[in-house]
């Protein structure tokens, strides 16, 4: 009896566990919260197309695409300033027409999802 308390304490441990969104302790809450881009500007509706592409298409296995404004693109040199044949981040996409042109390695984006790659570099 003892034993079947035990492991139905610890089986309900482990499930509490699992639905644990940030860790509140050492204050990763920031982490785990919703990206917002202000798409108030027509700046910010471009940055917020393009950024939708690489969350669904690039940052599960590039976690370091996880950036949220224009200057932090730029600072990575992923991007080059009004030149998509130029930046790598879109040289690299499937379909771009410039190079390298191998990801996302399953799959291909749209020609719509490279159209906003394309939009927002412009526009920088």
């Amino acid at each position: 009896m003892m034993k079947s308390i035990l492991i139905i304490l610890f089986l309900s441990i482990l499930v509490s566990a699992c639905v644990q969104t940030e860790n509140s302790s050492t204050g990763d809450a920031d982490t785990f919260a919703p990206v917002t881009i202000d798409k108030s500007t027509a700046a910010g509706e471009r940055l917020s197309n393009a950024f939708g592409v690489i969350q669904r298409n690039c940052v599960s296995c590039h976690s370091q695409f996880n950036l949220t404004t224009d200057a932090q693109w730029l600072n990575t040199n992923y991007v080059v300033r009004n030149s998509p044949s130029t930046s790598s981040i879109y040289c690299r996409i499937k379909g771009s027409g410039c190079g390298a042109e191998d990801m996302p390695p399953t799959g291909s984006i749209s020609a719509l999802e490279l159209s906003y790659i394309s939009t927002w570099i412009s526009g920088l």
